[in-house]
């Protein structure tokens, strides 16, 4: 985090940007090395290396990056540049937040039994992607009505199907000693994954230009959304490639670590 966060103002090239960066990822072997050996694992293999968890994690991971940007950048966006006050820019948000609460109450355990994830993760994705390319030719000129308004609606009801089918994955098939480890790492990747792609996306908006400083906050914006549309798009592609074709099994069965 400390090494994305970094390369925002001292550059990826930065020695003290990619040694943060080097140093990261080897502590992330050795805890994996450490796992595998520990006869009493914080994170047991078998969590994150079963194929449905697993893909799982990685989906929620990258598609927090989407969640995020809608908020952090929208909410500089409608007050900067539109000129919201704070509390109209809040209220702004909920047609969102409504879209979260139908899509998931439409991908019901039901609707995942009979289409499976591998077809309603992908769908999720693919309209919260469409959501997200809405807000890359945001303007000073943009109606919130007829550009933001629409784009949220598609954002949300996106990430609530990915999200709201994904959670019981996150669990399905885990032994009952490891339920609370699997709970805690869906929820551990979606954090995790939402602020690296807020320091990442920040890094990129940042490094935009423009002839004045509302076009190159603007551009940057546009960068944020389109880096969180790809994180999207990659999420489902991966729960279409690496979800199994049967669905997952609702019973805690016996796992071996």
């Amino acid at each position: 985090m400390l090494g994305f966060s970094r390369a925002e103002t001292a550059g990826w090239t930065d020695p003290g940007t990619l040694g943060l960066l080097v140093a990261a990822a080897a502590l992330l072997v050795a805890f994996a090395a450490v796992e595998a050996r520990s006869t009493a694992p914080l994170l047991p293999p078998s969590v994150v290396l079963d194929r449905t968890r697993g893909t799982t994690y990685l989906v929620m991971m990258l598609a927090a990056g989407g969640m995020y940007a809608v908020y952090l950048f929208l909410a500089y966006y409608l007050q900067q540049v539109l000129g919201f006050a704070p509390l109209v820019a809040g209220v702004a948000f909920l047609p969102m937040a409504l879209s979260v609460a139908a899509a998931s109450a439409a991908a019901s355990s039901d609707a995942l039994q009979r289409l499976g994830l591998r077809t309603l993760v992908p769908a999720g994705a693919a309209l919260a992607v469409a959501g997200l390319l809405m807000l890359t030719t945001i303007s000073t000129a943009t109606s919130y009505a007829t550009h933001v308004l629409p784009a949220l609606v598609l954002a949300g009801l996106g990430l609530g199907t990915l999200f709201s089918t994904t959670m019981g994955s996150a669990t399905a098939g885990v032994a009952r000693e490891y339920a609370g480890v699997a709970s805690a790492t869906v929820n551990t990747s979606q954090q995790v994954g939402g602020s690296l792609a807020i320091a990442t996306l920040s890094t990129l908006a940042s490094s935009a230009t423009g002839p004045d400083p509302v076009t190159a906050t603007l551009a940057g914006y546009h960068l944020a959304y389109l880096g969180a549309a790809l994180a999207v798009a990659l999420a489902g592609v991966l729960g279409l490639a690496l979800y199994p074709r049967r669905r997952p099994a609702t019973a805690s069965i016996k796992e071996r670590r």
